[in-house]
């Protein structure tokens, strides 16, 4: 998808929900517009769930890439990426699987209260991240968050993405791997139109947020990482 399609399917699903939570939080963080990763395709593609949000940087990008991120978030990424493997130059990409900017990640629980509402607001932007991720097709998914894993797949309640994958490893110390095998045959998906993905035989690394993570430990994480390829 092109940057200007995302910015098209995202104005449409914030002027749809403008103004009818009944939070009136929930109705402010759509004021502050949404922010999104410019896709590019890659052989590792890092998950995250929204965009943090600090009123006072006025600085903060709203499109960015993830070699221009200047957050703290992205310096400690970097360091669990290998930047080759055996000889060839690995590319990354980033994407957030919501597009809202909020530094609290509890505000799923406040979507979830909205009840229909509120998830039909997620379930839509997450129909934008699927076709985006089925464009990057990358070789591995890290998903360093579990406030997240559920939206992949590693759940099988509820479908969200509708991914299908079978564990390959669970003997690793800082995450567990599995590998995408296809789409759940069930209407209930986001993106039902997909037939078939692109992401069959991707793999999967769902692991845990990286704050607080020390650097010995982190060069562990990239030790893993590496042994994916």
């Amino acid at each position: 998808m092109t940057e200007e399609a995302i910015n098209a399917e995202l104005t449409s699903i914030w002027k749809e929900f403008a103004g009818k939570f009944q939070s009136q939080y929930l109705n402010e963080v759509l004021e502050r517009k949404f922010g999104f990763s410019i896709p590019e395709q890659s052989d590792i593609l890092i998950s995250g769930i929204n965009q943090s949000y600090q009123p006072k940087n006025v600085k903060a990008l709203l499109r960015y890439t993830y070699s221009d991120a200047k957050h703290r978030y992205f310096t400690t990424l970097r360091k669990i990426i290998p930047s080759e493997i055996g000889g060839k130059t690995i590319t990354v990409s980033y994407i957030d699987l919501f597009y809202f900017r909020n530094t609290e990640q509890n505000i799923l629980s406040e979507y979830y209260n909205e009840k229909q509402l509120g998830i039909n607001f997620l379930a839509k932007q997450l129909k934008v991240t699927q076709k985006i991720v089925e464009w990057i097709a990358p070789k591995v998914i890290l998903v360093m968050n579990k406030g997240s894993w559920a939206f992949w797949g590693k759940n099988p309640k509820p479908i969200w993405m509708g991914y299908e994958m079978h564990l390959l490893n669970d003997a690793l110390q800082f995450g567990e791997l599995y590998e995408i095998s296809g789409l759940k045959p069930n209407i209930e998906r986001i993106v039902p139109e997909i037939k078939r993905s692109n992401l069959i035989g991707t793999k999967v690394y769902f692991s845990r947020h990286l704050g607080r993570v020390s650097n010995d430990n982190l060069a562990l994480i990239k030790a893993e990482i590496s042994s994916m390829f």
